[in-house]
């Protein structure tokens, strides 16, 4: 005889922890993040702002990132390893154009303003 708590305990595990690719959803966040930052300022964002780009919970944004300042060291980091890697590809390649186009291209979010 069962008393329902097993449906029950279910239930509250697929609750507290998101489904899917944790890569792909923290990314989405990161990015969220970058775009909230970017109108707002540092001082206007926030977690709840943040889930709101990004089309999700502020209790998914917190699974990922404990707090603002969690987040936003997170972006950093992020941008700082893209621009690593973007150097680490111009060493090989010799092209400082290329890694010049690439940069503006990352910090912008726009192919068009390479010149």
């Amino acid at each position: 005889m069962s008393d329902g708590s097993e449906g029950k305990a279910e239930r509250v595990a697929r609750r507290g922890r998101p489904t899917g690719d944790r890569a792909a959803k923290r990314a989405e966040l990161l990015k969220a993040a970058a775009s909230v930052i970017a109108q707002e300022g540092y001082a206007g964002a926030s977690l709840r702002r943040v889930a709101q780009r990004a089309g999700c919970t502020t209790g998914a944004v917190t699974y990922y990132f404990a707090n603002k300042e969690e987040l936003v060291t997170a972006l950093a980091e992020s941008r700082f390893d893209a621009y690593e890697a973007m150097l680490e590809a111009g060493r090989a390649a010799a092209d400082i154009r290329a890694v010049f186009e690439e940069w503006l291209t990352l910090i912008t979010g726009d192919p068009s303003s390479c010149p």
